[in-house]
């Protein structure tokens, strides 16, 4: 499967534009050089999956979309009140940064911040 192919269905089924898809599919694929481990293939240049990657192009179809819970809102919001950056980079931090730092997904952060009355954009 060509680069181009494998990045509009990466982006199909992400549910985000192709350019998106391939920025992030470079980004990890210029992450992972270096560190491939036999019997865990890393595709070359992130451009064509191999036998044993066919399954990220498989089903379900459409869009992922990943819908947290209450209870992971609510989580999130009492470990940012006891973090030492507080409820403020809950609230202001990139959400990448946030996200990472909780151990939560970036839709987590958003309910979080919505919850809170709090919008970005």
């Amino acid at each position: 499967m060509a680069k181009d192919e494998w990045v509009d269905k990466v982006a199909v089924r992400a549910g985000v534009a192709p350019a998106e898809a391939k920025a992030v599919i470079d980004a990890m694929a210029e992450m992972s050089r270096g560190h491939e481990r036999p019997g865990y293939p890393v595709p070359i240049e992130a451009v064509d999956p191999g036998p044993n990657d066919a399954w990220l192009l498989q089903a379900p179809k459409g869009p992922l979309r990943y819908q947290p819970t209450s209870t992971e809102v609510g989580r999130l919001i009492e470990d940012a009140h006891r973090h030492p950056l507080g409820i403020e980079f809950l609230l202001e931090g990139e959400l990448g940064s946030v996200a990472v730092t909780f151990g939560v997904h970036a839709f987590t952060v958003d309910a979080a911040r919505r919850r809170l009355g709090v919008t970005l954009g």
